[in-house]
């Protein structure tokens, strides 16, 4: 008989998880390995039919094993630790469910992930711009030298390029529309 229940992440089980997460980033963690060790346990995971909310946590684990990887992404220290704790407590979690409950253990591994994702979503976003600058920029006709590796300093000095050409822009477009160059207010 199978039945459907509803597991909410109070604040008391957040702060629990959280505490994991910080024990686990205090550890030394063999990056490497853990890193291959969670892309194998992904692999089954994915092999088997699972729910839209544990298909979603392990593409958000995928997204963090690819920032750990790429080295022109250059993940900052703090997030790639954070990263690094979740990759241990999935890897490590399977230890600490009995074998007859794998549901128990893909509850929280499920959890643990949203957490640490949540905690990630801006370096997340920032690393699929990159990724979308990378791929424009090598697609582009202008991109020569197909074997250079764009770094994140590449794609920083692009994206100042880009807030700076709209700043250039807004100016044009106020100076026209108020008549004025520089600044619109008067002293009286």
């Amino acid at each position: 008989m199978n039945k459907t229940y509803q597991l909410s992440l109070t604040e008391n089980l957040r702060k629990h998880l959280i505490q994991v997460l910080e024990q686990k980033k205090s550890m030394e963690i063999d990056a490497r390995k853990t890193v291959e060790t969670t892309k194998a346990l992904l692999l089954r995971l994915k092999d088997k039919e699972q729910s839209k909310q544990v298909n979603d946590a392990a593409e958000k684990l995928s997204i963090m094993i690819e920032m750990l990887e790429d080295k022109t992404w250059n993940m900052r220290e703090n997030n790639r630790n954070y990263a690094l704790a979740v990759l241990s407590y999935f890897n490590d979690s399977k230890e600490n469910i009995p074998s007859s409950l794998p549901e128990l253990g893909v509850l929280f591994d499920t959890m643990m992930i949203d957490i640490v994702a949540e905690e990630l979503t801006h370096e997340r976003d920032s690393y699929n711009d990159f990724k979308n600058f990378v791929k424009a920029y090598k697609t582009s006709p202008f991109f020569k030298n197909k074997d250079v590796e764009l770094t994140q300093d590449d794609w920083i000095k692009a994206r100042k390029k880009e807030l700076r050409d709209r700043l250039k822009r807004r100016r044009r477009r106020d100076s026209r529309r108020n008549g004025l160059r520089g600044s619109s207010f008067t002293i009286v």
